[in-house]
C-alpha cells in the first residue's frame, strides 16, 4: 500500500481544522510520515473573485465560482494528491 488518504469534511466551524491537528499530532507521535493539505487551495480563497463573493457577496455568476472551485479540486488532485 502507497498511503492512506483521509478527508475530514464539514461544515465552518465544525472543528475540521482541530481534528486535522490532532490526527497530524498522532501520526508524527508514532514516527508515521503525514502530509497534510487543505482544499479549496490558498490560490482560490484568494482570487478576487472569490474573495469578493466571500467578502462582500458580490457575485455576478455564481456558475463561475463552481467552476473555479471545480478546477481548484482538480489541480490540487493532480498537482499534489496523485504524485503523493
Amino acid at each position: 500500500m502507497r498511503g492512506l488518504l483521509i478527508a475530514v469534511c464539514g461544515l465552518d466551524g465544525s472543528g475540521k481544522s482541530t481534528q486535522i491537528n490532532l490526527l497530524e499530532r498522532w501520526f508524527n507521535d508514532n514516527n508515521l510520515a503525514c502530509e497534510t493539505t487543505r482544499q479549496p487551495t490558498n490560490y482560490y480563497r484568494e482570487d478576487e473573485r472569490v474573495r469578493n463573493y466571500l467578502d462582500n457577496g458580490v457575485c455576478p455568476d455564481m456558475k463561475s465560482i463552481a467552476l473555479l472551485a471545480a478546477a481548484d479540486r482538480r489541480w490540487h488532485l493532480a498537482t499534489y494528491i496523485e504524485p503523493k
